[in-house]
């Protein structure tokens, strides 16, 4: 990564909350400890005795589903301190740092302060362990998937990685000719197990959590829902962490990290709605999950 600036120039306009999102992306790629001793320091809290420095939820799941969204409402509440950056993918993808450098994360809150993380891949990366590893550090905590239509997130992961494989930073116009995803696509993409499409099959990774499901300790959650309703299903999350009622202003409850991109073609979701139809129906069968 190119070493830039990651401050606010002098005379540039206040960080919207999108670029204050980038920000801590940025911050947490270039030194993930700098990052969390510089969230300790921006809220100057004394770190808390090593046992209470661990989440009290996660979000595990599912890339493209709605988790920062999710994350955003949950931190709402004047009992939950929000962390930036949400995610950490310590239980997956930093599965080599040590315990002591996870819960530095979590030394910024005072004595009754809920604190958590959002990490897709802790579901997405079905890492047999993660579980019992999540269980170990952190035998308290609270645990929410969220789930969206998989062929709808399919397709919005797959212009999703587009944008960033070409570092675009403008979400418009980042499709070129021949970017733009079709049938032909999918099928080599498909052949080539291609993540952004291997990761809708939600059935074949929720036996891994089986356990955290059936103790009440797994809350399942959907992208629609969150969108037809999110003072509800915020209301809901509080009410999984035990957290009492507090004033919620609905008007400001606002979807985040959307993907712009084209309009799939009738024939593209013909093809995902297919290929997705046995996940769709064991969601619904099994779980009670609606997508």
């Amino acid at each position: 990564m190119p070493d830039t600036p990651l401050f606010t120039p002098h005379g540039r306009h206040p960080l919207t909350p999108v670029e204050m999102e980038a920000l801590w992306r940025a911050e947490d790629a270039r030194d993930p400890e700098l990052a969390a001793a510089l969230f300790a320091l921006r809220n100057a809290r004394p770190a808390p005795a090593p046992a209470q420095c661990r989440p009290d939820f996660l979000i595990i799941g599912t890339m493209k589903g709605g988790t920062t969204s999710l994350y955003d409402h949950i931190c709402r509440h004047p009992q939950v301190v929000e962390r930036r950056p949400k995610e950490i993918h310590y239980f997956s993808m930093r599965r080599d740092r040590s315990e002591d450098w996870y819960r530095s994360f979590f030394a910024g809150r005072r004595p009754g302060e809920l604190m958590g993380e959002a990490s897709p891949s802790y579901f997405d990366m079905p890492f047999p362990d993660t579980p019992a590893r999540i269980a170990a550090l952190a035998p308290t905590a609270h645990l929410f998937l969220i789930l969206a239509d998989p062929a709808r997130r399919a397709v919005s992961e797959y212009y999703h990685d587009l944008r960033w494989s070409k570092q675009a930073v403008d979400a418009g116009g980042f499709v070129a000719p021949g970017e733009e995803l079709n049938v032909a696509r999918l099928r080599a993409d498909l052949e080539a197990g291609a993540p952004y499409l291997r990761t809708g099959f939600y059935e074949k990774r929720m036996p891994l959590w089986e356990a955290p499901l059936a103790a009440g300790k797994l809350s399942l959650l959907t992208q629609q829902a969150l969108r037809d309703d999110p003072a509800a299903v915020t209301a809901q999350a509080w009410a999984a962490l035990g957290l009492p009622e507090a004033p919620l202003d609905r008007e400001t409850l606002r979807r985040l990290n959307r993907n712009r991109y084209p309009a799939p073609a009738q024939e593209v979701r013909d093809f995902l709605a297919e290929l997705y139809a046995d996940t769709v129906e064991a969601m619904r069968r099994n779980y009670g999950v609606a997508l």
